[in-house]
């Protein structure tokens, strides 16, 4: 499922949300998707956009499942739940 979605990239980084660890939570199911994705920051105003992005990918991978996406902001996101391929990509290494 992280495969379908690991081009979704948040916008102001240019890194895919499963690398930058925004995705929090993954439920599956039968024949229903919910996950639950973070931003980087509880003001970022490309969470609605993110989840969007995130259901049509995954619609279009699993057809015929239910896709459920949600954002949350608890626990808050770090730095420390990017990969470590992202943060030596941001210079954070």
């Amino acid at each position: 499922m992280l495969d379908a979605i690991a081009s979704v990239e948040d916008p102001e980084l240019g890194l895919g949300i499963v690398d930058l660890g925004l995705v929090r939570e993954v439920h599956v199911s039968a024949g229903r998707l919910s996950l639950r994705i973070g931003t980087t920051s509880a003001a970022c105003p490309f969470g609605a956009e993110l989840a969007r992005q995130v259901r049509e990918a995954l619609s279009a991978e699993f057809q015929g499942m239910s896709v459920d996406v949600s954002v949350g902001y608890d626990p808050t996101w770090s730095p420390a739940d990017m990969t470590a391929e992202a943060r030596r990509k941001l210079g954070w290494m």
